[in-house]
């Protein structure tokens, strides 16, 4: 069966991966992704690629970053590939299309991941004969006609919730078929708890009062990430244990997201 046909059913994707261990050949795969110096998809992206890594899977990285971002000293350099696929002057387009034609048709890969719409269409450009995989990380992405038509939701999609599932099917017009929900993973190892001298220097450097209750939020303060429902959640409590809580969040103020919060 091709490898496509191999991720349909959990008996197929069970005997391709015995296929593999039989040839004693590792799987490859290309992660294709522009953002991957910082932010929530390059961590998606390199937990994904350590993930990878410890399964034994052989990983590549094509990006518009050529120092790998994140992924440097991850990845072997000489399986990191760069190209300018985000910029849409349509001569750099044309000339960013044969690049990545180029390291496909170089290269051997069984499968592409490909974490965002311009990602995948970038690689549909190319024509891969590899299947490639969307993922959707977003429900605020543009659904107009025009944004359905230049983008590219792959030969397979993976949602990251079940809600995502629906807005895709729904405003994508994805078929529910081609669609798998993997919700994101927590990696428990990188979680620990504070240190006294640790709250005490927050507390000092944020001008926290003594005695407040700090709900603490990672992440750029924008209307996507949804920090109007900790507002919304506080406002439901009376004045005197409203008065007690302190959010302290990462981003700057002069956001969309920053006056709709502290309203």
């Amino acid at each position: 069966t091709g490898l496509w046909e191999c991720v349909s059913t959990e008996q197929s994707v069970i005997d391709f991966w015995r296929h593999y261990h039989m040839n004693k050949r590792k799987m490859r795969v290309l992660l294709v992704s522009a953002k991957v110096r910082a932010g929530g998809e390059a961590a998606h992206v390199t937990a994904l690629a350590k993930e990878f890594i410890k399964k034994g899977i052989d990983v590549s990285l094509l990006s518009t970053d050529p120092t790998g971002g994140m992924m440097a000293g991850i990845i072997p350099e000489d399986k990191l590939f760069f190209t300018e696929f985000r910029n849409h002057n349509p001569l750099q387009k044309a000339m960013n299309t044969a690049a990545i034609r180029k390291v496909l048709s170089e290269h051997t890969f069984d499968i592409i991941h490909c974490p965002g719409r311009d990602n995948a269409f970038a690689v549909r450009m190319a024509g891969p004969k590899q299947p490639y995989v969307y993922t959707c990380h977003s429900m605020s992405v543009q659904t107009d006609f025009m944004h359905r038509t230049l983008k590219s939701t792959g030969d397979a999609a993976i949602a990251v919730s079940g809600d995502t599932k629906e807005f895709m099917i729904r405003e994508l017009k994805i078929p529910e078929e081609k669609i798998t929900v993997i919700e994101n993973g927590v990696d428990p190892t990188q979680l620990r708890k504070l240190s006294e001298d640790e709250k005490r220097w927050s507390y000092t450097n944020f001008l926290i009062p003594d005695g407040k209750i700090v709900a603490a939020i990672h992440g750029r303060i924008d209307p996507r990430k949804n920090h109007v429902m900790i507002g919304k959640a506080l406002a439901n409590l009376p004045d005197d244990e409203r008065s007690k809580f302190v959010i302290l969040c990462s981003g700057m103020r002069n956001v969309s997201g920053y006056d709709p919060l502290v309203s």
